[in-house]
């Protein structure tokens, strides 16, 4: 009998998770480009097609493995750390469009942010298990950050979970600073999107949204 309550609490739980939702969101920014990292144990690359083809066991998204050719084509880079022997071990995607150039980038849910230049947004960063605890997380991002405000863009952003505690620690130690507070409620379909100083969106699954409030 208690495995029987325990399995219908679990699909209820599921059912309801399938079609409600609610998390809070943390976005910072930075306008500081910091001087070049060298590190010994890692090299920084920038991942092309060949290498995503080579990678995609570990770069692919939702079992997909030709997202990440396919993000590469709509214009969005991926930068990461690999080992002396070439395998990328931690990674991180960007969309810097030029002023006055939107771009379209994979988002919560279903939704996508509508990006606009010269603002550049990191995104979908990971580190393998086996490469954690180095700081290769924190140095991706100042590298990234520098060769991104180097190029022509005006800031960086990036954003996680309220409750991702680890990835909060490595943005910090790259010189983010907290900008403001997201909080997004779903049902089915339908997401609100709320925002101190901002007023509520309403989107549709599969629709982009637009970021209203300016970085301070």
């Amino acid at each position: 009998m208690h495995g029987l309550i325990h399995s219908f609490l679990r699909s209820v739980r599921w059912r309801t998770n399938r079609w409600f939702g609610y998390q809070s969101l943390y976005f910072y920014s930075t306008f500081t480009a910091t001087p070049q990292i060298s590190r010994e144990d890692y090299v920084f690359v920038e991942v092309d097609k060949e290498a995503a083809e080579r990678h995609n066991q570990d770069l692919h998204d939702n079992g997909n493995p030709d997202i990440p050719i396919d993000r590469l084509e709509a214009g969005h880079r991926c930068f990461g750390f690999a080992e002396p022997r070439g395998d990328i071990v931690s990674w991180g995607w960007v969309s810097a469009p030029p002023s006055g150039k939107n771009i379209m980038v994979p988002w919560e849910g279903t939704l996508a942010l509508g990006l606009s230049g010269p603002i550049a947004y990191i995104w979908d960063c990971h580190t393998l298990p086996r490469a954690r605890g180095r700081g290769l997380y924190r140095d991706n991002l100042l590298t990234i950050s520098r060769l991104m405000l180097e190029g022509g863009s005006e800031s960086m952003l990036i954003y996680c979970n309220a409750r991702n505690t680890a990835s909060m620690r490595g943005i910090g130690a790259a010189g983010f600073r907290r900008d403001s507070v997201l909080s997004i409620l779903r049902a089915g379909p339908v997401y609100l999107l709320l925002e101190k100083g901002a007023n509520p969106i309403i989107a549709w699954s599969g629709k982009a949204v637009r970021r209203r409030r300016k970085l301070a």
